[in-house]
């Protein structure tokens, strides 16, 4: 699908980079999102032929795409306009103007979750619904990195802005606390989770 380029972080990282693979759910096509060197969204089924357009960017990064994540048959991309919604080779406006972060979909299908940044600096966490486009912030506390446990409950990791004196690398503004949540979608509650960190949520579909 591609060479994954040389580069390093050398002062001047971002969040917004990303170098991704990842199957549909019907396992029928593996797609390749990369902000890192060239930018490139790429659709492709499992004999590797390509499926509706390409699209790759230069590295002056005009229209960047980053932070893919598939939900049903749809891969869903964030661009310069927004979160857009590849389906069947077409992609279309999704959620205009929002700059997600870490997004992830719930694994009954139907909502993604993910992490945008206020005016303030802080990431939150909010739920969207793929069908309609709604969205629902789920806290007013700053969070970060979520992922469906299970379509009923949303963990995600505390977040605060850098102060005098922390290891805040690559130019960021905020750092992790040392805490994680957990919240319940059915009942809006918000707990202290034990789980310190997640790699990945098993079985996916469950």
């Amino acid at each position: 699908m591609a060479s994954a380029p040389t580069w390093c972080y050398c002062g001047n990282g971002t969040e917004d980079l990303s170098l991704a693979t990842g199957f549909s759910p019907d396992g029928q096509f593996v797609s390749l999102v990369e902000f890192v060197g060239p930018t490139d969204l790429q659709v492709r089924r499992l004999d590797g032929s390509l499926v509706g357009a390409e699209i790759r960017g230069d590295r002056t990064y005009s229209n960047p795409v980053t932070m893919g994540v598939w939900s049903g048959p749809d891969l869903f991309v964030r661009d310069t306009h927004g979160v857009e919604r590849w389906s069947n080779g077409v992609i279309k406006p999704f959620l205009p103007g929002v700059e997600w972060l870490y997004p992830r979909a719930s694994p009954s299908g139907g909502q993604m979750v993910y992490a945008a940044r206020g005016v303030d600096g802080l990431a939150r966490i909010s739920v969207v619904d793929v069908a309609s486009g709604l969205t629902r912030q789920l806290s007013s506390e700053p969070g970060s990195s979520p992922f469906f446990l299970t379509p009923r409950y949303v963990w995600y990791k505390g977040e605060r802005l850098c102060a005098s004196g922390d290891p805040c690398y690559f130019n960021a503004k905020t750092i992790l606390t040392d805490k994680t949540y957990i919240y319940d979608l059915q009942t809006g509650t918000e707990t202290e989770s034990i789980i310190a960190d997640i790699a990945d949520v098993w079985p996916h579909g469950a």
